[in-house]
């Protein structure tokens, strides 16, 4: 008899160790998840109200139109989701294209394809520009690369 209480002795204190570490695992992860909670901004947590879900990640809008332009020479490329198009004093129409690739990475994105065979590229950075030409201020750098070539300029949200 003194066997099986001891036996019981110790399934007893293994199951309450057991509890007692679950339940400061559960207490660990409520206290991680208000700390997460607390550093999500209030507009985020605002725009999820109402819709059943939880977010404990900070959400940013994802800008997909965009107008560049530069000078010397003149150009433009209007930008809307996965199409493009660019214009010049000679294309006053404008060339379309078609956006093969979105790549996002830190301070911006640059939207890529291939335009008869040439590989034409458009990187937006976030980064202020000024164009001179106009005294105009711009939220973003622009690089179109058309034709081998690198043309410079600033760029701003589009709403068509």
């Amino acid at each position: 008899m003194q066997q099986m209480s001891s036996t019981g002795t110790v399934k007893a204190l293994v199951s309450g160790l057991f509890l007692l570490l679950s339940s400061g695992l559960l207490i660990g992860c409520e206290e991680a998840s208000q700390a997460d909670s607390a550093q999500v901004p209030q507009t985020a947590i605002k725009a999820l109200e109402g819709t059943g879900k939880q977010s404990t990640e900070a959400e940013d809008t994802v800008v997909t139109m965009f107008r560049a332009q530069g000078n010397e020479p003149f150009w433009t490329v209007e930008l809307a989701e996965h199409e493009m198009r660019f214009i010049t004093p000679e294309h006053l129409d404008g060339i379309e294209l078609k956006v093969d690739e979105r790549l996002a990475y830190a301070k911006g994105v640059t939207y890529s394809g291939l335009y008869e065979g040439q590989e034409f590229w458009l990187d937006i950075r976030s980064q202020p520009c000024q164009d001179t030409m106009v005294e105009r201020d711009y939220e973003f750098t622009a690089t179109f690369h058309w034709a081998g070539e690198d043309l410079l300029g600033c760029a701003s949200r589009w709403d068509e």
